[in-house]
């Protein structure tokens, strides 16, 4: 049963050190440095408002909780899907702009993908058999053909498993490599050549293994990186701001995060260490405090808490704070809830059944916490606009003659598609001070024929774009034309050449040929 708890504060020497923050090198006083574009494989932050999925392994389900945009989340739905399903993850599975949900079940060794309507529901599911003990599922494109793909670990089968997408929703035959008990998976291009890549976790080893994609949802050439202990949740980010990834690991029984620099090469540093709380087990990343320096936030499921670790910029930490969550924290995603500017974290708590949201202040520290009861054992979670209503209409199309001569009429056509079906309203902008404004309705889909004709002799920049009747606006197309069109011939050449060399010869006739 849902239920949303009171709002409260943190400990109260919390707020003595926000105040430290203000002397300390990297704290608000500090200089920005430039750091690249962060990215997250367990968020799409291109949204209005997150709203929040996650598994509930006792439960047999997917629980949604919907954000009013404010960070108050006022819709509650239960999906069910497979036996004991711990890993999920997001992406546009068929390219209608939905954000879609596979989820790996454990107990009965099946993937289950479910399409996205856009309106925070989701359609019936389809399940795919993979291998024993399911325990982790990422998307990625692994065949370069523009369309989201899904990878699986398959901890007692031993094996990593690529399901190839189709752009519509549906996944070829699995295409499995082998590992010793994988767990968790991240993925990202590490050597740069353009193909994705993963890393491995493996619980009962004390290595971390990559696999080098080759662009056709194969992986080869493996590297073997040491750990101490036995790793879990894996995350890839920026810390050193060299615009290469690299690669964080959870280490469950060394109470550590080890920390791997990337080289852009595919290779990586030995493992740095960092203490945290007890029985790390996912790891999040973001700009906390905004001084453009990627932190990182870990749930410890000994300790019941989130270590946060202030980065420098430079691949190491500064400063790291402990906050009190719920019972047994696992899974854990950074992005902007309550739409302040500011990262916030969510926490799934699976033996208090609970979900956390931890508000990120402009100090970069987390003074605010709000609760949810949620269904039994929830464990990974992830973040998306599940219910972002209407849908913008596609960037128009427009077709017709690109050279032509002035004071002549020429006919252009228009069309544009909406995923909602909506109606659809044209601006034209003709390039010459004259516009068609908002010319309609028509049905998405239909072609509409304008006509229009140009006085001066000029090149022209012919501008579209269209809303529905939403008021939701394309973005613009863009046709280039010229008039008049004209041609020279090799007669006119002749005459052209003659010209050059003879200037005043023949007036009349330079006059009447217009040279």
């Amino acid at each position: 049963m849902w239920k949303k708890q009171g709002r409260k504060g943190l400990i109260t020497f919390v707020i003595v050190v926000s105040i430290i923050t203000l002397l300390t090198p990297g704290g608000l006083g500090s200089t920005p440095k430039n750091n690249q574009e962060q990215k997250s494989q367990q968020i799409l932050f291109d949204t209005e408002s997150l709203d929040l999925a996650f598994t509930c392994a006792a439960d047999d389900s997917i629980n949604i909780l919907i954000n009013d945009g404010s960070g108050v989340f006022t819709d509650y739905m239960i999906i069910p899907v497979g036996t004991a399903p711990y890993g999920i993850s997001t992406a546009d599975f068929n390219n209608d702009l939905a954000l879609d949900l596979a989820v790996v079940n454990t107990d009965d060794d099946s993937v289950s993908v479910l399409m996205g309507h856009g309106d925070g529901t989701f359609g019936e599911r389809t399940d795919y058999q993979i291998g024993s003990t399911p325990f982790d599922v990422v998307a990625g494109d692994f065949n370069n053909d523009g369309n989201q793909d899904v990878l699986t670990s398959s901890l007692e089968s031993m094996f990593i498993s690529v399901f190839l997408g189709d752009g519509m929703g549906s996944f070829g035959n699995r295409i499995d490599t082998p590992v010793p008990v994988p767990t968790n998976l991240a993925v990202g291009d590490f050597n740069e050549d353009g193909d994705l890549d993963v890393v491995v976790t493996g619980i009962y080893r004390s290595v971390i293994t990559v696999f080098f994609g080759v662009g056709d949802g194969t992986f080869t050439n493996q590297l073997d990186l040491n750990v101490e202990g036995s790793s879990y949740g894996v995350i890839l980010c920026d810390l050193n701001n060299d615009d290469h990834y690299d690669i964080i690991t959870a280490n469950i029984n060394q109470d550590v995060i080890d920390v791997f620099l990337g080289y852009g090469t595919g290779l990586f540093s030995s493992a740095q260490t960092y203490a945290v709380g007890d029985g790390p087990i996912e790891i999040a990343s973001g700009d906390f405090n905004a001084d453009d320096n990627t932190d990182l936030a870990v749930t410890n499921t000994q300790s019941n808490d989130v270590s946060v670790l202030y980065g420098d910029g430079e691949g190491e930490f500064w400063f790291q704070m402990e906050y009190p969550v719920g019972n047994t924290p696992i899974g854990i995603i950074s992005g902007d809830i309550n739409e302040d500017g500011m990262p916030d974290l969510a926490v799934a708590n699976m033996y208090s059944n609970s979900l956390i949201i931890l508000f990120g202040d402009d100090s970069g520290f987390f003074l605010t916490q709000e609760d949810y009861i949620v269904g039994r054992c929830p464990y990974s979670i992830v973040a998306g606009n599940f219910d972002y209503g209407n849908r913008p209409p596609e960037t128009p199309i427009i077709e017709g003659p690109a050279k032509g001569k002035i004071k002549t009429s020429y006919d252009y056509t228009f069309v544009a598609d909406d995923l909602d079906d909506d109606t659809l309203f044209y601006y034209i902008d003709w390039g010459d001070g004259l516009t068609e404004e908002w010319i309609g309705p028509y049905s998405s889909g239909q072609t509409i024929t304008v006509s229009h004709s140009w006085t001066e002799k000029n090149s022209y920049i012919i501008n579209a774009k269209v809303k529905d009747n939403h008021n939701m606006e394309s973005e613009w197309a863009t046709l280039d034309i010229s008039m008049p069109y004209s041609y020279t011939s090799s007669f006119h050449l002749l005459w052209m050449k003659l010209f050059e060399r003879y200037p005043n010869i023949l007036p009349i006739i330079r006059q009447i040929l217009g040279y």
